[in-house]
């Protein structure tokens, strides 16, 4: 599940070419770290085990940035906290839980109007058949393939699909395009006590001439890059 595509960022051959020693060995590690801290909770369904970790760990502080935004105008509540609540989600069936099946009903339930939206990144809505679902996520991926195509070798400029669009930006956008030159590929660099520059530099053309989509990777390097530059003590 961890190393699913849908989920990593970056592989584990990527992950080795990323980093420098001995960073590389203590990243490597993490994935043991991991495997003791899953085998540590207690419950028999592997499907309860992932969302134990997810929901304890990632979830319920995956609102936190939309709190920030809110803060001075709103007391925000993080229900995520309430560990009576994550007790109670662990107790509805793995196989309700799984593919949005519950997700769907209770956006449905809650308001049919609103379920009627299609998601941005599919644009299916949660009122279709799961089924429908899938196949969106499929066609999307095809549709992103298909703008590469498009754009590396007939020099076609790539649609705007989405309300943000990365991948595009990135190879089109001459501004944005060279902030991140700037940032990633510059004199002074901070994250190249961590990181080799080369496999960068790699990631970085490949997305420029459409090979790939490495526009997640590159952002979160460009992240890395900015927190070494403002937290950073050099002594």
């Amino acid at each position: 599940y961890l190393w699913n595509r849908e989920v990593r960022v970056f592989s584990p051959d990527e992950l080795t070419k990323l980093f420098k020693e001995p960073f590389r060995d203590a990243v490597s590690g993490v994935m043991n770290e991991f495997r003791e801290e899953l085998d540590s909770i207690k419950e028999e369904h592997l499907l309860n085990k992932v969302d134990h970790f997810l929901l304890k760990n990632h979830v319920r502080r995956a609102n936190f940035v939309g709190d920030y935004l809110v803060r001075n105008a709103l007391e925000p509540v993080a229900c995520t906290y309430d560990n009576e609540l994550m007790n109670f989600i662990l107790t509805i069936p793995p196989e309700m839980r799984a593919h949005h099946r519950i997700y769907r009903k209770f956006l449905m339930r809650l308001s049919p109007s609103l379920a009627g939206i299609p998601y941005e990144s599919t644009m299916v809505p949660p009122t279709a058949p799961l089924p429908v679902w899938t196949l969106g996520r499929g066609m999307k991926r095809l549709q992103r393939a298909l703008d590469r195509f498009r754009s590396h070798v007939i020099g076609q400029k790539t649609p705007q699909r989405s309300y943000v669009s990365f991948e595009s930006w990135m190879r089109e956008n001459g501004e944005f395009q060279s902030y991140f030159r700037e940032l990633l590929l510059g004199n002074e660099l901070s994250y190249t006590r961590f990181l080799n520059r080369e496999f960068v530099e790699q990631l970085f053309y490949e997305h420029l001439q459409g090979k790939t989509d490495n526009s997640i990777k590159l952002l979160y390097i460009a992240t890395f890059e900015l927190f070494l530059r403002i937290f950073w003590d050099d002594s």
